[in-house]
């Protein structure tokens, strides 16, 4: 074989490794909170690529803010800011692991520039859960499963952290808005609920019903998101040796959860949903009945007298 050929084997070698791989040359981000490598087959790396030119919401692109969501979940679990009351110490690593993902679906279609991308949180469930390819730069399909796995995060987890981030939009839009226009706190919990209910169903978390930690993960996730439009830096960091990263449009932007309020109005908007939660909310569907079913399974004589009740309700 002469030399010229042995340079192309050599270059197309390169080349496939980069493509198959991802992380080829790529910089290792480790934390002693997670296994693996957060830049595992260069995620972070594509991550970063994403540039928003919204210059009216976000003073950081997308992985700054998701690095500053993450941070003030942080944070607040550290000085025991209300958001994170009724959560526990085991539930930090899920919330800030969500807070760095939930928007996710703002990146993997490769259209690195952009203005908005009104469907982010429905893109980024999917992806996060396999259902829709994320692409990198380099056109490859990202695998998100084997990327928690590599993390040492379970398949439980990662169905929640897709779920939050499914639902991240949503409690400013749906509770905090709806309040604002003076809607119904009851009509808005429900809807909330609803929305929260259908993504629970579709992962099959808890029999397809919502439990009250799921509940405040989700709004504590959305109330960090709307904080962290602006820069936030903590340390003590759980996400490790990831890279901070400083606002793009330095003086441009308002602080949203400071100019509507958000903890005022959010602390009385997460009170209202838990009341309800604890009080009114029923599951609905046949997704109920199965919780209640299971929950029987020890005891034949309860189990067969629900049975029967049921078989009369809906003969």
């Amino acid at each position: 074989m002469n030399k010229m050929s042995w340079k192309k084997v050599f270059v197309n070698s390169v080349l496939l490794v980069t493509l198959t791989s991802g992380a080829l040359f790529c910089k290792t981000y480790t934390s002693p909170h997670f296994q693996g490598d957060w830049n595992y087959r260069g995620f972070i790396t594509d991550y970063r690529a994403y540039k928003s030119v919204n210059r009216n919401w976000h003073a950081g692109h997308p992985y700054a803010h998701a690095l500053w969501t993450a941070n003030i979940i942080e944070h607040w679990f550290d000085t025991n800011h209300y958001w994170t009351q009724g959560l526990s110490e085991q539930d930090r690593r899920v919330a800030v692991l969500a807070g760095f993902m939930h928007d996710v679906g703002k990146a993997g279609d490769t259209a690195t520039k952009f203005l908005w991308k009104i469907d982010h949180p429905q893109d980024g469930y999917n992806y996060l859960l396999g259902h829709k390819a994320y692409q990198t730069a380099q056109g490859a399909d990202f695998d998100f499963s084997d990327y928690f796995r590599q993390l040492g995060v379970s398949e439980q987890d990662q169905s929640i952290v897709a779920m939050l981030a499914g639902i991240h939009y949503d409690f400013g839009v749906i509770v905090l808005s709806g309040l604002a226009q003076g809607k119904s706190a009851e009509r808005l919990s429900k809807l909330y609920l609803k929305k929260l209910e259908k993504l629970c169903k579709e992962t099959k978390y808890n029999n397809g019903v919502v439990d009250r930690r799921l509940l405040m993960l989700a709004m504590l996730v959305s109330a960090a998101d709307i904080k962290a439009n602006t820069p936030f830096s903590y340390k003590p960091n759980m996400l490790g040796t990831l890279p901070q990263a400083k606002a793009a449009y330095d003086g441009a932007i308002v602080n949203s959860y400071e100019k509507f309020n958000v903890e005022k109005v959010g602390k009385d908007a997460r009170k209202t949903i838990l009341d309800y939660f604890d009080n009114e909310y029923k599951p609905s569907s046949y997704a109920g009945v199965k919780l209640i079913i299971k929950s029987l399974s020890h005891n034949r004589r309860l189990r067969k007298q629900f049975l029967q009740l049921r078989r009369k309700l809906y003969a």
